[in-house]
């Protein structure tokens, strides 16, 4: 009986394909399990002046190794769509590596040691606030110098143009998972505020 329940349990499962933290890199960890966590910063030249920009992008992963994180932003995966100012992170092109990045200095690590989920959390917040990164969003909306990310598509729609390639777009799928969430958050709040009006 208990075999009979874990295999429907697996076989229902799997209509979701989300791919496990084992498939994306990541080891099992609880919120007080000390994982490998790494907080990393990519620099990138400025889309107007052309300055390289020390802080362009600051983020923390628990992906070992953690250059994998870092094809996310720049080429795209399965979990992390690429980012539009992948283009001016030093070192880039189309069907580059991340060891040409590292090794032109378009991405480095500022602290890599086992912590807890919660102070790898903290150590990017601090990161980001001392920082000033022009491109994160979370904690770096006071930044008068970041370019957000709409001006970001249109900057690198722009240099797509003068190259003559195809323009930049946004991954496909990205916003159908944006507008379902919507969806079942606000299905959420009416199924809860109407179970409230009965009681």
């Amino acid at each position: 009986m208990t075999r009979r329940g874990s295999a429907v349990r697996r076989k229902r499962s799997g209509w979701l394909r989300i791919p496990n933290r084992k498939q994306r890199g990541i080891k099992s960890w609880n919120f007080w399990t000390p994982i490998t966590g790494t907080v990393y910063r990519l620099r990138a030249h400025h889309p107007v002046t052309g300055r390289l920009m020390r802080r362009a992008y600051i983020g923390r992963t628990m992906q070992v190794p953690w250059t994998r994180r870092i094809e996310g932003h720049l080429w795209g995966t399965r979990d992390t769509p690429a980012q539009p100012w992948a283009d001016t992170v030093p070192g880039w092109r189309p069907n580059g590596t991340v060891e040409e990045v590292v090794a032109a200095g378009g991405a480095a690590v500022i602290v890599q040691f086992r912590m807890v989920p919660l102070i790898l959390t903290w150590l990017e917040f601090a990161a980001i606030v001392v920082g000033r990164p022009k491109y994160n969003v979370l904690l770096n909306r006071g930044n008068r110098r970041r370019i957000p990310k709409w001006k970001a598509v249109e900057q690198r729609r722009e240099r797509d143009a003068r190259r003559g390639s195809q323009p930049w777009g946004a991954p496909s799928g990205r916003w159908v998972r944006q507008v379902v969430g919507a969806v079942l958050v606000v299905a959420g709040v009416l199924v809860l505020a109407s179970l409230a009006a009965m009681a």
